[in-house]
């Protein structure tokens, strides 16, 4: 199942379940659900990071930053290519 796919199960089946506990909302969720999320949360945190990183090498220049950019990049998505 693709990451598109899992959050629309998600929504579809527990997101339309919002509970009222003394007036605050709340979501009913499985444990791998919400372990998975913050996976997603997390992989979106370190992408953040290293395209900050680029972009700061990029407004420097200066040799080695084509090399740089794409070492970061290349680690970030996990890809030996």
């Amino acid at each position: 199942m693709s990451d598109k796919e899992r959050l629309e199960e998600i929504k579809s089946r527990y997101l339309v379940g919002i509970h009222t506990t003394f007036g605050t909302p709340w979501v009913s969720m499985p444990k791998e659900n919400a372990d998975w999320l913050i996976q997603q949360t997390e992989k979106v945190e370190r992408y953040e990071k290293a395209i900050k990183e680029c972009v700061e090498r990029m407004n420097e220049g200066g040799a080695g930053t084509r090399s740089f950019i794409y070492k970061k990049l290349k680690e970030v998505m996990g890809r030996t290519e």
